[in-house]
This record gives C-alpha cells, structure tokens and sequence, in this order.
C-alpha cells in the first residue's frame, strides 16, 4: 500500500512537470498580443489546502497503533482520528497508583512520628533538669549543712577525747601519789587501771585529731569533687537532651518535607500516566478530511505512513487533518510578472481534472526569491492563489493553470 501511494505521488508530480514543461521560461506565459487593452499572465500550480493541522503522537513511549482514520474520510470535531494500545500504559498506571498509596503511607507515618519525638525528647529534657536540680541540691547540701555538721562532730571527739584523758591523767596522778603515802595493794592496782584507760584515751584523742585533720583535708575535697561531678554530668545530660530535641525536630521536619515531596511526585508520575493514557486517543480538533503523513500534496513534508499494528514513537506525525473548503494554489512566475499583481488581484483557475470549467481565485500573497535564488534563471517569484469558492471534488494535489488580467499600465 505505501509503494502504491509513493508510485502514485510520483506520478502526480510528473504530470505537474509536464504542464509545467509546455511554458518554457518566465515571461513566455504571458499573451501580450492579447487584445489592446491589456494582457495576460498564466501560470501553473497545485492544489494545496490553505491550513492543515498534524496529528501527532503525543505519549512518552513507543505504542501500537489499534485504529487510524481513513485517509480521505471527512470527519467531524470531536471524531476519533487515532487509537494507540493501552496496555503497558495502564500496566504501569495500576502499578504506579501502589507506588502512590505507599507514598502516601509514610507520608501519614512521618506526619504522626514528629509529634511523638518530640513529645519523648521533651520529657526526656524534663527528667534530665530534675536530675540537676536534685545533684545542685545534693552538692549544696554537703556544702552548707553535711560538711559543716561532720566537722562540728568530728571537732567535739576531739575535744571530748582530749578532755577524757586529761581527767585520766589526773586521776592517774592522783592515784600515784596516794599510793606512795600509803602503799596499799588495792590502789597499785586501780592505778594501773587509770594508766591504761589514760593510755587508750590518749590514743582516742589522737584518732579523733587525725579524723577531723582527714576531714578537713581530704574527705571534703573528694566529697565536694564527686558531687560537683554528678552535677557536670546531669548538665552534660540535659544538654543532650536538649541536642536530641532539636536533632529529632529537625530530623522529622526532615522526613516530613521529604516525604511529601515523595507523594507529590509519585502523585505527579500517576497524573502523568493517566495523561499519556487519555493521549492515546486523538480526537479531531475541528473538522476536515484525513490525510495520510506520507500524502505530500497538501504542501506538507513527507512522513513516514502509519497504519494499524504499527508502533510509532513520541512526536511522529501519524496522519494530517486538511480542510479542503480553503484551497490555494502556489504559481512562479517571473519578479517582473510576481510585481503586476497586488493582493485580492483576481484569477481564473482551469483545473486539468476539470476540463472545460474555469473557476475563480484571488491573490492573498506574493513571496519575492531570496538572492541566491534570483541568481539562478529556473526561480522566480512565488505567488498564492486562493479558491473563492472551491467545488466539491478538488483535492490537494490536482495541478491546474491560472490566469491573471492585467493592464499595460501596470
């Protein structure tokens, strides 16, 4: 079928160079003898509508095509044109909207999670401020009611102990001298009683001394370094306490803002999908008559043909819609002959498919050549010709012959 139209385009295209060839220069297509009152123009062109609209494919991955619209076919505004397969696409779409519930999912997740850290890192800060204030209360009380009272404590053992053997000595003199003067077995042996107990309370009171000196020097200082550290480490506690209730806060924020953009795209991915899936189906944006995207004669480049069962990749052009109601033709002539003709200068147009009947345009444009084509003697001017009122029956790609009007003045 696609060698068919190729053969068939080619043939149109050697027809128009055979009535083309009959005029063999610019200039020469003017009857200048024509009557005495002016002359004429003639030129040849093609049929081409003045707009078409391509249809192409606009989904993001290569699809089959289940149905296209018969080229030739008139259609209407909102009449289907083309229908790609669906399947992977829906595929990926019931695939995609798990992806979504699951985004959706830690999204919640991490919306009640924030509350709940912070809620345990506060309470945690609360515990390690009580546990402070306990070590400060502790550390000022060694400091101004347990320290002060041992020392009070430890100074009256001393003092009772150097007291008790003061009297112990004493007696221990007393005793000596009375048993001198009388000499009596019953004091040798309470004096030795009082010896003793004087003996163990000397060792008392020298006891008592070196435990208030050790109270003084060193048991104080280790006290008051050990509770000062308990203290250094309830304040390294609530401090990170502190840190850990701005880490989770932060964290969770964290979580959070990345957790919604992951729904937004799994979100965004899903409306994407369902998208390319209502692309797969191209409607006709306004009414006309279908032509195939390999169908060059309505002034388009040539495209590869797309039938059913045919994969087509994203942007390809799969057919064209034309509305031959508006057509126009394109004829060269010559600058001096391209410049006798204004814009709505009227034409006769003889259609070679229809003999015998002339027809009528105007002029709505004259593109001049470009200087490297002026340089070359086969180009010339471009002029465009529009059908007023076209018949049904033409079609892009008939060549026909037109003729302007003109006055010797111009």
């Amino acid at each position: 079928m696609s060698n068919a139209k190729h053969a068939r385009s080619l043939l149109y295209v050697i027809l128009l160079w055979a009535g083309v060839g009959q005029l063999t220069a610019w200039g020469q297509q003017t009857d200048q003898a024509q009557s005495g009152t002016g002359a004429t123009i003639r030129g040849r062109g093609m049929i081409v509508p003045t707009s078409y609209e391509e249809i192409r494919c606009n989904v993001g991955q290569p699809l089959m095509v289940l149905f296209m619209a018969r080229p030739g076919a008139e259609v209407k505004k909102g009449d289907l044109l083309v229908e790609l397969d669906t399947q992977a696409l829906m595929d990926k779409s019931r695939e995609q909207q798990l992806h979504v519930v699951r985004a959706q999912g830690a999204l919640v997740m991490a919306q009640a999670s924030l509350p709940d850290v912070r809620q345990e890192a506060a309470e945690a800060i609360t515990i390690a401020e009580k546990a402070l204030g306990l070590a400060l209360q502790q550390l000022e009380t060694y400091r101004t009611g347990e320290h002060p009272t041992q020392l009070i404590a430890a100074t009256n053992d001393v003092r009772f102990a150097e007291e008790h053997a003061m009297m112990l000595q004493q007696r221990s003199a007393e005793l000596e001298a009375a048993y001198k003067e009388q000499g009596a077995k019953s004091l040798e042996r309470e004096l030795l009683e009082t010896r003793l107990a004087f003996t163990q309370a000397h060792v008392q009171a020298a006891l008592a001394k070196d435990k208030l000196k050790l109270l003084k020097d060193m048991l104080h200082a280790q006290r008051t370094a050990e509770l000062e550290l308990v203290v250094a480490q309830k304040e390294f506690d609530l401090l990170r306490a502190k840190n850990k209730l701005t880490r989770v806060t932060r964290q969770g924020e964290a979580d959070l803002r990345i957790a919604e953009f992951a729904a937004e795209m799994e979100k965004d991915r899903l409306l994407l999908l369902e998208h390319q899936i209502k692309q797969s189906r191209l409607y006709a944006p306004r009414a006309g008559t279908v032509v195939a995207a390999d169908d060059g004669f309505i002034g388009a480049p040539s495209e590869p043909e797309v039938r059913p069962g045919d994969t087509v990749h994203p942007r390809q052009v799969l057919l064209r819609l034309a509305d031959l109601t508006q057509l126009q033709l394109d004829v060269r002539l010559s600058p001096p002959q391209a410049r006798k003709l204004a814009p709505d200068h009227s034409a006769i147009i003889r259609c070679d498919a229809f003999p015998g009947r002339v027809f009528h345009g105007h002029v709505t444009g004259t593109q001049a050549p470009t200087d490297a084509e002026a340089a070359d003697d086969r180009t010339g001017a471009i002029v465009t010709v529009r059908l007023d009122d076209p018949p049904k029956g033409f079609r892009p790609g008939m060549t026909a012959t037109l003729e302007f009007e003109v006055s010797p003045a111009r």
